[in-house]
């Protein structure tokens, strides 16, 4: 570890740079969604048509990763910012520990053992409670429209992280199993399912306890 790695301020000053990185994922995604809308709007003629976008579009598209399969620009010179993201920020938490200052999403990670995925959905989860402009992300996401309906949900669903926080499908996979695990998020009650409950698991809506909500925002925790 370098000597000129910055230690974080307080919780709330690590908070901020965690919610930056998933500001550029969400908005990547965001980007990716527009251009595929577009795409599909010069092609698809009846509701027939978006219903079965997911096998023609295969067919008449030029392959390139899609929006399912990478959570980066799909490019080796991009890749490179996303591991040092993950080691720097690493070096700053243990950094910051070393200098007492407790930082909550980092010490729950480290005393439950949680895997990146873990982390990375508790913090997509509650970032709603930072800002209401994710929940309006994650709509958009999931619904392809801005609905500022006061009913509508900004929590994200168990599909959408899935897509965003998992690079491929063995990754999906294993992050879903987790999930449905003995010593799972929600099975510590960390997580819940937001009531009313949906149909599926991958369309239900993900929520932090409140008690959860409080900690993870404590100054201090």
């Amino acid at each position: 570890m370098g000597a000129d790695v910055m230690p974080f301020a307080d919780n709330w000053a690590y908070l901020k740079t965690e919610l930056a990185w998933l500001d550029r994922l969400l908005m990547l995604a965001v980007s990716r969604q527009r251009k595929d809308e577009k795409n599909l709007n010069q092609i698809a003629k009846t509701p027939a048509d978006r219903v079965s976008e997911h096998w023609w579009k295969g067919v008449i598209s030029v392959p390139r990763p899609a929006y399912d399969d990478s959570r980066v620009v799909p490019s080796k010179r991009s890749c490179k910012p996303a591991v040092g993201y993950q080691s720097q920020l690493e070096s700053r938490i243990q950094r910051t520990a070393k200098d007492g200052i407790v930082l909550a999403l980092p010490s729950l990670r480290q005393y439950l053992n949680l895997t990146l995925f873990e982390k990375n959905l508790l913090l997509m989860v509650l970032a709603p409670e930072v800002h209401r402009r994710y929940g309006k992300l994650y709509r958009f996401l999931q619904t392809g429209k801005e609905d500022s309906s006061p009913t509508a949900s900004d929590l994200p669903m168990v599909d959408l992280a899935l897509r965003l926080l998992c690079r491929n499908e063995f990754e999906r996979r294993k992050a879903r199993a987790k999930l449905a695990g003995p010593d799972s998020l929600l099975e510590r009650r960390i997580l819940r399912y937001a009531v009313p409950r949906s149909s599926t698991r991958l369309s239900s809506y993900l929520q932090l306890t409140d008690e959860w909500v409080d900690y993870l925002l404590a100054e201090p925790p």
